[in-house]
């Protein structure tokens, strides 16, 4: 290696203004593609991709397009949304009239294309239908319109109130609300239909964008049509209500927006804190931070460059690279640079200087980069995507920015030299620590004591496999979100039953047998709320049930007409042309005879209805929320619904978020650890090639080992879980840790105790510039991101312990002047 570069440090010198315009045009060419790049904040882009459990969970969102679903909130003021009916309806129509939605709805009833107002009898239960012959007697009516009149006048009526009586003097909608929505009725407060919650403060607004969460383009534009709307309501209606985004939609927005934001400020924030930290520890002329600051762009535009060659974006796990390579490619720059300048003072001349850097502090450099490269690449053998792409864009980073301090940085210093090196006497010869003994017993004993603390630490860690340690950290989507569950009297993440069939009549069949299981498991308290298809179309076994109940119904409501017209005129009503037409609906909808089936469904074209059922696929799916008392689905619920469910065969597929991460957690553990071992096989490889010394490898992978065990006392003491993000930085530790002990080793081989105190300066830099690289990713929105960033700089402080305290007072066993 050493006769390899002496001839390199020749190539650049007779080449260096070459090669400097090259990288520099290199550059500006891959900074092109890097403004291309595009940020993947789906959390499938995390998971494997060919996972059969996912792609079931894929084709549910392609199929159904739940993750195409804005829900808009309205909020009141003075707590009471229905005195803002008005303003509500004037804010749903300026959503509505934008261009890049497709589809507002916010009222149940108004929404509906007629198919429930038709067929409503089929949507009652037993108990409802005996209602309805109830309310359709002679009393009922009676009863029913004398309500009306007190409600008229009573001074609490509102202009809300006449519009519902008026359209259905029998409040009928109080019968399908009470029985079609079960539980849920009181989300439509006063049988308005409007989706209300259940103090009245607040409304939802249903809203279909016209473009994917995934069309990055789309989001940009829709992000400021939604704030520009959202600014003309604050002006107009901020004194009487507020307007927030939650649901899928709403979740993805956010998300664009942080990660967009935020990979940009944090790598910003990085470059500032990096490069103080470097000139207040060394001193340097500006112009040597220009053209660091010039090498850490070239190798940051070639590795996103190639991330987007490769996967057109960055994914939620692959986005912390660019500040995690700013930490990691100025310690390169560092130890190349300081080197340089170091024997530049002592020779004076360039060529020379260039060739005994390279000679000497280059070979571990190259270690370094190289083993903390094989770390990273290690972690592809999982078949987690997000890991997977990180560990390819991170290693392709760590080998560009090394090339670029080799290449770019050295050839510009040559060509600058007159401009960068400060002219000050040579470097004196440091004395030999005449400490080391003294402080050596010490080390070991705070080392070993932090040991056992964190032994007893580590059993504290677990693995918390909820989307929610992924998600946003103070989201405000998820904060409504967590309003509407508590209004729709939902919880969490549900689990998806999807239902699939080769005709349309197998189908509707199918969705039945379906509908009496899920029953029956909400029967058990296995299941607590569900929604389905029932919410548009009635199972064929309540149907049934309902036609021959319709009989009694029938017989009761003999003389519904008569009767009306009766109670009418008896308490002031004045007979209007419509009531005709609504008792005609009522006697056509008690005399039906056969089943409602899909064909009525995908006639009344009823956008909801998408969410449930797929005319193209022919598939319908249903939500399920685990019961009372539990906090979510655990793997014995989700047992319990798939063995119910067993008998339909593979006609009935379980997927959702549950399913997923419930069965991926094991998998990811197993593969992470996989993934470390390699890691340390190869690094091992490495350095035992590169040193031919059992003991100097031993002494070298001391500090991963010991860092290893602290970051899992750190975590374990403070509280801090694995997810599917941070696991991967096991691997990681390895691969930056290992870069302190090759520093350590070669000072001491090169200078003894002398060259050991050198290093640990270098050491210190490096690993302060790489906690502020790793320890930017703390301040992210995605608690994910935020907890990766913890868990590394717990382990670049953890190993730098080890390489500073412990290793120096084991290597002075050796002697003060002995060598490893």
């Amino acid at each position: 290696m050493q006769r390899f570069l002496s001839s390199l440090s020749a190539f650049i010198i007779r080449h260096h203004k070459a090669i400097a315009i090259f990288s520099v045009l290199l550059g500006l060419l891959s900074f092109f593609f890097v403004q291309k790049l595009e940020f993947k904040t789906d959390i499938l882009d995390v998971f494997p991709a060919n996972a059969p459990k996912i792609e079931s969970f894929k084709d549910f969102i392609t199929d159904f397009g739940s993750n195409g679903n804005l829900i808009i909130v309205l909020e009141a003021k003075d707590k009471d949304m229905l005195a803002h009916l008005d303003v509500a309806e004037t804010i749903a129509g300026r959503f509505e009239a934008s261009s890049l939605i497709n589809y507002v709805e916010y009222n149940v009833f108004a929404s509906s294309k007629g198919l429930m107002l038709r067929n409503f009898p089929l949507f009652l239960d037993k108990e409802g239908l005996i209602l309805l012959g109830r309310r359709l007697g002679r009393e009922g009516v009676d009863a029913e319109i004398r309500k009306n009149k007190e409600r008229i006048s009573s001074p609490l009526f509102t202009p809300v109130d006449e519009m519902l009586i008026a359209k259905d003097p029998l409040n009928l909608r109080d019968l399908i609300t009470g029985t079609v929505f079960k539980g849920k009725a009181k989300n439509f407060k006063g049988g308005s239909g409007y989706y209300l919650s259940s103090d009245g403060s607040m409304m939802m607004i249903m809203a279909r964008p016209a473009g994917p969460p995934m069309d990055f383009a789309f989001m940009k534009d829709f992000s400021r049509e939604l704030a520009s709307i959202t600014g003309e309501v604050e002006r107009d209606f901020g004194e009487v209500v507020s307007v927030g985004f939650t649901g899928p939609y709403g979740f993805a927005l956010e998300a664009h927006s942080a990660m967009s934001r935020e990979v940009y400020t944090t790598l910003a924030g990085t470059v500032v804190v990096i490069f103080i930290l470097f000139q207040f520890v060394y001193r340097k002329r500006f112009l040597v931070l220009l053209l660091m600051g010039c090498s850490l762009f070239l190798s940051l535009s070639l590795t996103l460059a190639g991330a987007y060659l490769l996967f057109g974006g960055l994914n939620m796990a692959s986005s912390i690279v660019a500040a995690m390579l700013m930490g990691l490619s100025i310690d390169y720059l560092l130890h190349s640079f300081n080197s340089l300048e170091d024997e530049f003072r002592e020779s004076g001349d360039i060529t020379r200087s260039l060739e005994a850097s390279f000679t000497k502090v280059l070979p571990g450099v190259i270690v370094g980069a190289v083993t903390t490269s094989l770390a990273f690449f290690s972690i592809v053998v999982t078949s987690f995507k997000g890991l997977h792409e990180m560990g390819l864009v991170a290693g392709l980073g760590v080998f560009m920015g090394l090339l670029s301090a080799i290449f770019f940085m050295s050839s510009a210093v040559v060509w600058l030299q007159p401009y960068v090196f400060k002219q000050k006497a040579p470097l004196p010869h440091s004395s030999e620590g005449r400490n080391t003994s003294r402080l050596r017993s010490p080390a070991i004993i705070l080392g070993a004591l932090a040991l056992v603390v964190s032994i007893v630490f580590i059993p504290r860690i677990s693995f918390d496999s909820s989307p929610e340690s992924l998600g946003i950290r103070n989201s405000q989507a998820e904060r409504l979100g967590e309003k509407i569950s508590g209004m729709m009297q939902q919880k969490n993440t549900p689990l998806i039953v999807m239902g699939h069939d080769q005709t349309r009549e197998g189908l509707f069949d199918s969705y039945g047998a379906i509908e009496e299981r899920l029953n029956r498991l909400q029967a058990e308290g296995v299941v607590g709320e569900y929604t389905s298809l029932s919410l548009f179309l009635p199972p064929p076994g309540r149907q049934k049930i309902a036609i021959e109940q319709l009989a009694e119904v029938r017989e009761r409501a003999e003389y519904l007409k008569e009767s009306f017209f009766y109670a009418l005129g008896k308490y002031g009503f004045r007979a209007d042309e419509y009531y005709n037409g609504y008792i005609d609906n009522i006697i056509r909808a008690i005399n039906i005879e056969t089943p409602v089936e899909l064909a009525a469904l995908e006639a009344d074209s009823d956008y909801k209805a998408g969410f449930f059922y797929n005319r193209e696929k022919l598939a319908v799916a249903a939500y399920l929320y685990p019961g009372k008392g539990s906090p979510g689905w655990d793997e014995a619920g989700v047992a319990r619904v798939e063995q119910s469910l067993k008998p339909l065969g593979d006609k009935v597929v379980i997927t959702g978020m549950p399913v997923i991460t419930g069965s991926l957690a094991g998998t990811i553990i197993r593969e992470s650890s996989l993934a470390s071992v390699l890691s340390l096989i190869a690094i091992t490889l490495v350095l035992y090639a590169s040193f031919r010394s059992v003991k100097k490898v031993l002494l070298i992978l001391l500090p991963i080992t010991l860092g290893f065990v602290y970051t899992g006392g750190l975590m374990g003491a403070g509280g801090v879980d694995f997810n599917y993000i941070n696991i991967g930085v096991v691997t990681l530790i390895f691969g930056i840790g290992v870069d302190y002990g090759v520093y350590m080793i070669q000072g001491y081989n090169t200078g003894g105790v002398a060259g050991l105190r050198r290093s640990s300066r270098s050491v210190f830099m490096c690993a302060l510039t790489s906690a502020v690289g790793f320890g930017s990713l703390m301040t992210m929105s995605f608690k994910g991101v935020a907890s990766f960033g913890t868990v590394v700089v717990f382990g670049i402080a953890a190993c730098v312990f080890a390489a500073l305290v412990i290793l120096p007072a084991l290597l002075s066993y050796a002697g003060e002047r002995g060598r490893a």
